[in-house]
């Protein structure tokens, strides 16, 4: 059934839903009929058994997973049932539960059924008898390996077989007339890889992943950097194409690239910071920092970098704590109260928690000093709200910034002047975190719809990386030895990241194909024409 008003009419008897669906199911009484006739089914036979399966149950943790767990209780009374009733049948499965008394406990705790009715059932892998006369080590074999791994990447997947039968003559294989997924699989059981491997990747009995520079050392440590490298190549390619007679492999293997997006720079303020080494030109600020930290190693405090998109001009972003006078602040990379805020912790900043500063080195003023500006939604005839770059001075020691001149670090500070009056305006108008005019460069960036300031920070987008990364992942796959086949999924513990990342990656990649094809054309048409 592809219709709710179906399922509501003639109840299933599989219904697949979310926890957000279910909780407006039991709350709606069109769709009353759905559990009245399951409870009375269940109540017309002892053989009648309803079968709660939930996928992902590692998921459903903290406040989340409690709400799930009481909707979950609420569904049971609606139909009848207590949790320890012989007539549920619960299935779930999870990735990451613990078999012991913890993932036991953690059962009880979310289904409210006693953890004595529940069997963990754990994944049963393959298993692979060690050959005695099995290799005791694969140092051996290295030079055989990375042979084999340079004859399948420079001549793809049509050099397997014989690429094959050179590593199986060097254990004296002697049936070779299987194919060559089956006579990897024989060579890697002769000389006792996955044994091997196995062992070396676990810590007190508990398997643990490793890079291919720490396999390379621990497999192939006594042999050239290089080679190690390359021997490691060859016997994960082994394993990749390896098969039995039966079609399971040798080593079933999980293979994971960390990349971590950049959330931001950070920088020290101190242009004078000692952790930096002598510049040919002056730039007013220290250390580039890939950490949000509270000061750098010069004891100088540290504040998110941020550039003028027109120009590349730097500024200085922190969030704002009260000093306890008037027209100073203390400055830090990261909100100072999110522990009495938990609702900042998304760092959304605006003019009132989050301030920029421009370092003006040697005597540099603003272009455009002050201006008024007007915000979408305010009425026509409603002034602007005048904004300034205000002369300030920044102490890079404790992070303090003042308006006006004295000790410190010369510059001008974003500034509002009615926000900081005795009767600041409701609307949001003059909240805005940046500036829309560049103090350097004066690029005005007041009459765009969207994006209102050049100033910008150094966080690259999320959607935009996944399509970067996307678009690299596939061409790898696709290229020689693997198969032009082959498939990528991306996806997002959010439903809104997934969303977005559904239509915009397509749309993005759409543009960036279509800029390709222009620049491409472009390009040819400015050749001069060759004779023949």
């Amino acid at each position: 059934m592809w219709s709710r008003w179906d399922m509501q009419d003639s109840p299933p008897d599989i219904l697949i839903t979310n926890y957000s669906m279910l909780n407006i199911m039991l709350m709606r009484t069109i769709d009353d009929p759905i559990f009245a006739h399951t409870r009375d089914w269940l109540a017309e036979s002892p053989e009648n058994i309803f079968h709660l399966v939930v996928d992902e149950l590692h998921t459903y943790r903290g406040t989340p997973g409690t709400e799930v767990a009481y909707l979950l209780r609420a569904l049971l009374d609606r139909l009848g049932l207590q949790p320890n009733s012989n007539k549920l049948r619960i299935i779930s499965s999870s990735a990451s539960l613990d078999s012991g008394s913890s993932g036991l406990e953690y059962l009880e705790q979310f289904f409210g059924r006693d953890r004595r009715r529940f069997s963990v059932i754990g994944g049963a892998g393959y298993t692979v008898q060690p050959n005695p006369s099995g290799a005791t080590s694969l140092a051996q074999f290295s030079n055989e390996l990375a042979a084999f791994a340079q004859r399948v990447s420079s001549g793809g997947i049509s050099s397997l077989q014989s690429a094959t039968m050179s590593l199986a003559s060097s254990v004296n294989l002697t049936n070779l007339s299987k194919s060559a997924e089956e006579i990897l699989n024989d060579f890697l059981i002769h000389i006792n890889a996955p044994e091997i491997i196995r062992s070396t990747c676990s810590i007190n009995q508990q398997l643990t992943p490793k890079t291919h520079i720490e396999l390379a050392a621990d497999l192939f440590g006594g042999t050239s950097n290089l080679l190690a490298e390359q021997a490691v190549d060859g016997l994960l390619t082994a394993l990749s194409h390896a098969r039995s007679i039966t079609g399971t492999a040798p080593l079933p293997m999980r293979v994971h690239i960390m990349f971590r997006n950049l959330q931001g720079l950070w920088i020290c303020t101190n242009p004078q910071c000692n952790q930096v080494a002598p510049r040919g030109t002056i730039i007013p600020a220290g250390k580039i920092h890939y950490i949000p930290t509270l000061t750098c190693q010069c004891g100088s405090r540290v504040l998110e970098l941020l550039y003028c998109e027109p120009c590349g001009e730097i500024y200085f972003g922190g969030y704002r704590r009260e000093t306890g006078n008037p027209n100073e602040w203390y400055l830090s990379p990261d909100h100072p109260n999110l522990e009495a805020a938990p609702d900042l912790v998304s760092m959304e900043r605006d003019y009132e928690r989050f301030a920029v500063f421009w370092p003006a080195s040697n005597n540099l003023q603003p272009a455009t000093p002050s201006w008024t500006q007007k915000t979408d939604g305010t009425p026509p005839r409603t002034p602007g709200i005048g904004r300034v770059w205000q002369r300030a001075i920044f102490d890079p020691a404790d992070g303090r910034i003042e308006l006006g001149g004295g000790q410190g670090i010369p510059g001008y500070l974003y500034y509002v002047p009615v926000i900081h009056g005795a009767n600041p305006p409701d609307e949001p108008s003059g909240r805005e975190a940046f500036p829309s005019i560049c103090a350097r460069c004066d690029a005005d960036w007041r009459r765009r719809e969207k994006i209102k300031s050049p100033i910008r920070t150094q966080r690259t987008g999320f959607q935009k990386i996944a399509q970067v990364l996307s678009d690299g992942l596939l061409r790898d796959l696709s290229e020689p030895p693997l198969s032009t086949d082959r498939k990528l999924v991306v996806f997002s513990d959010s439903r809104q990241d997934a969303a977005k990342l559904s239509a915009g990656m397509r749309f993005s990649h759409y543009r960036d194909a279509l800029r390709q094809a222009v620049m491409a054309a472009l390009t040819q048409q400015s050749e001069a024409p060759t004779s023949l």
